[in-house]
């Protein structure tokens, strides 16, 4: 199972996009590894959008669910120091 790994540099928290986290996702966004994207998320009950910046982790095919959860902590590691990036924790 493949997953695609993104890094929030600029987020918002009113739409759940905390800056320095680490998002997970089945599906790609539109960005190489280790380039940024900008997109735009809208809040249609609210009638706003923020934008959103992603740095692209580049992606990890894993065995099973067993073995994403086992190895994810240490594949988001290695990820981030590939593309220099340093966790604020």
């Amino acid at each position: 199972m493949r997953k695609y790994l993104y890094y929030v540099k600029n987020g918002d928290h009113t739409k759940g996009h905390l800056t320095g986290e680490i998002r997970v996702q089945e599906k790609p966004l539109d960005v190489n590894k280790g380039e940024e994207v900008e997109l735009d998320h809208l809040d249609t009950e609210a009638e706003k959008s923020a934008t959103v910046t992603y740095v692209g982790l580049g992606y990890k095919d894993f065995d099973s669910k067993e073995d994403y959860e086992e190895k994810i902590v240490e594949v988001i590691d290695q990820k981030m120091n590939e593309v220099e990036i340093e966790a604020d924790n």
